[in-house]
């Protein structure tokens, strides 16, 4: 007696694009598998472009993604500078306020001395 040697399964190929089975489906009228098969040749060809749109959609999300996380850094800077600007008017503006104050102290005690 003697043991059957073990089969080993050969490695799938390693295209680029997949290979399109081509699929024969028997029915019982030459007529009925020739159909059947143009209606899964269609599918396929179907299924193959959602797969390539699929594909593209995904491409233009990851552009978009990038672009929506750049506006939100821009944003970011934006709203920095917006507030360190404002900090510089706010001190401007109590600079002034105290130059006038002391210059209009000044005045009025000059003239009452008189």
């Amino acid at each position: 007696m003697t043991t059957p040697s073990p089969v080993t399964p050969k490695p799938a190929s390693t295209s680029a694009a997949p290979a399109k089975p081509t699929v024969i489906v028997k029915g019982s009228t030459p007529a009925a598998g020739i159909s059947a098969n143009a209606e899964l040749q269609a599918k396929l060809i179907r299924l193959s472009q959602l797969e390539t749109a699929n594909a593209q959609i995904l491409t233009s999300n990851q552009k978009l993604q990038l672009e929506n996380d750049n506006l939100g850094v821009q944003i970011k800077v934006l709203q920095s500078e917006t507030s360190a600007q404002m900090f510089l008017y706010g001190a401007v503006t109590l600079a002034v306020g105290i130059m006038i104050g002391m210059m209009l102290s000044f005045y009025f005690n000059r003239h009452r001395r008189w």
